[in-house]
């Protein structure tokens, strides 16, 4: 006989499965067509939602979404990522839940920036581009030196990096806890 526990432990390791799925067909189509679909992250936000209902997680999936979406409007509304990334960082954040949501944005954060590094390498604009850095923060820090706009750097696809970040964290917490007996 299956118990409540058992029942909830499976449905947890679902979810996080789920996550990874997710994230990696959108890392797929994002790389290929630089888009995510909507119908894949608006279902899988409302699948995160209702998996976390039928456990009684539903304040953590909820803070999930709200986490991970909310640090990725503030990134779209600076103009640093596209909106299926932003739902993306939403359903995903709804089927990781808050505490695994936080750590996939500390890791997409890293990724992120190493996934930059190397487009910027590859496109051959590194250096330009530190240079770039450094006119902008110089214009911000002395009021009296004009502001400094940087060209469009290279394209970073945001549902590879948070594909990344979210089969990292998974894989930590499974690799951390039993399996459910």
């Amino acid at each position: 006989m299956i118990t409540n526990v058992q029942l909830i432990g499976t449905t947890v390791y679902l979810s996080l499965v789920l996550a990874c799925v997710v994230a990696a067909i959108a890392g797929y189509q994002d790389l290929k067509t630089r888009t995510i679909s909507n119908a894949l992250t608006y279902s899988a936000l409302a699948l995160g939602c209702a998996i976390a209902l039928a456990t009684g997680t539903l304040g953590s999936a909820l803070g999930g979404a709200a986490i991970a979406g909310g640090s990725g409007l503030l990134l779209y509304l600076c103009r640093a990522m596209g909106g299926g990334d932003v739902k993306l960082l939403a359903a995903v954040g709804s089927l990781l839940g808050y505490s695994l949501s936080l750590e996939m944005l500390f890791y997409g954060v890293l990724f992120g920036g190493a996934w930059s590094i190397f487009a910027l390498c590859m496109k051959g604009v590194m250096l330009q581009t530190l240079k770039e850095m450094w006119l902008l923060i110089r214009s911000l820090i002395y009021p009296m030196v004009p502001l400094f706009v940087p060209a469009q750097g290279a394209h970073v696809a945001g549902g590879v990096v948070i594909a990344a970040a979210t089969l990292w964290v998974v894989v930590s917490a499974v690799a951390a806890t039993p399996l459910p007996v």
